[in-house]
């Protein structure tokens, strides 16, 4: 056999190394990237050896047959999200190595999540919670506005998810994500059986875990308010009465508080007595969650009772005056400013 042969068949025996990786900002030119194993990328240098290097400090990779890709690469680097996303977008469709699947659904998300792309951000992230679901509960995305049409879309993918998947965390990251969904379309329906599906997931995962409790308190919470806009005085009273030693996180607390003294009002009737507990309890809500939305709410409403339930004019002043200075540049101070000048106590 001749050199010249020899040498050919050399040269079709080797893959073609113009790929290239830059790790740890230590850029390997002419190599050729065989794949992903675990947490770390394999590659050919020129010499033939195979290097293996940790997929986490990888920066940027140029791969000889993903045109795309690269395009996606250099706007990803250049903060180009329009661009980036659709790079990736496309090329995740139309690759078939899976191991660059995992590594554009990571970039499509944050590039689609920066561009606006709430549609293209939730298959990203559907696709990372299923590959690593630890990975994705650090993901925040950026939401819809109310009325979008990729709210309906965002919910189709997220139900195929959710359908598809056999990993109990990927279920809850999902479910979680349609819950908040369900709350910007206004689907109650919808939203009260996707939280029923939630709290369920992490009982499963595991029942005393702080986000399954955290689930089983958002369903009961759900529920009560439900009650109350009924007008089932009693039932929201019991209710709260009972679950009280389980709901532990002080915004829930205080919600659960100020739900019960709401339910006490709208059965106290012409009841003088029945309203100074009313007041009592009110009150609760400000002593249990100082400065707080629900704080002021339950403030309002006292001097309210003061003035229109048991007739102290004087004491609902001092309150409303008190509300305005606590709470002055938000929507209490100047409903409290209002209240002030119809009395005639500003």
């Amino acid at each position: 056999m001749s050199k010249w042969v020899y040498l050919a068949l050399l040269l079709l025996a080797t893959p073609a190394l113009a790929d290239s990786i830059t790790v740890n900002n230590l850029p390997y030119p002419d190599v050729k990237i065989s794949g992903v194993k675990g947490e770390e990328i394999f590659f050919l240098t020129q010499t033939g050896t195979e290097v293996h290097k940790p997929i986490a400090h990888v920066s940027k990779i140029n791969l000889t047959d993903e045109p795309a890709f690269n395009q996606a690469e250099e706007a990803y680097f250049a903060k180009d999200w329009e661009k980036a996303a659709t790079g990736y977008e496309k090329t995740f469709r139309t690759t078939n190595k899976a191991w660059l699947k995992d590594w554009c659904s990571v970039r499509l998300l944050e590039s689609a999540n920066k561009a606006g792309h709430f549609d293209a951000a939730v298959k990203a992230f559907i696709a990372l919670a299923e590959k690593s679901p630890e990975a994705a509960k650090g993901i925040q995305l950026n939401m819809p506005k109310a009325g979008s049409a990729y709210i309906n879309d965002a919910l189709k993918d997220l139900n195929n998810g959710i359908a598809k998947t056999k990993n109990e965390e990927t279920r809850s990251l999902l479910l979680k994500l349609v819950v908040d969904l369900d709350a910007l379309k206004g689907d109650t329906a919808a939203g009260d059986k996707a939280l029923q599906d939630l709290a369920q997931s992490r009982v499963n995962l595991d029942p005393n875990s702080p986000e399954a409790l955290k689930a089983q308190t958002m369903l009961k919470l759900k529920s009560i308010r439900v009650a109350l806009g009924a007008k089932e005085y009693d039932k929201v009273i019991s209710t709260i009465e009972k679950e009280a030693p389980t709901i532990i996180e002080p915004s829930d607390q205080a919600e659960a508080l100020l739900m019960y003294a709401d339910a006490k009002a709208g059965r106290a009737g012409e009841d003088k007595d029945a309203w100074k507990s009313v007041a009592v309890a009110y009150m609760r809500v400000a002593a249990n969650a100082p400065g707080t939305s629900q704080a002021a709410q339950a403030l309002l409403k006292v001097a309210q009772i003061h003035e229109t339930k048991l007739g102290e004019k004087d004491t609902a002043l001092k309150l409303l005056k008190q509300i305005a200075v606590d709470y002055k540049g938000q929507e209490a101070g100047t409903e409290a400013e209002t209240q002030l000048k119809r009395l005639g106590g500003a």
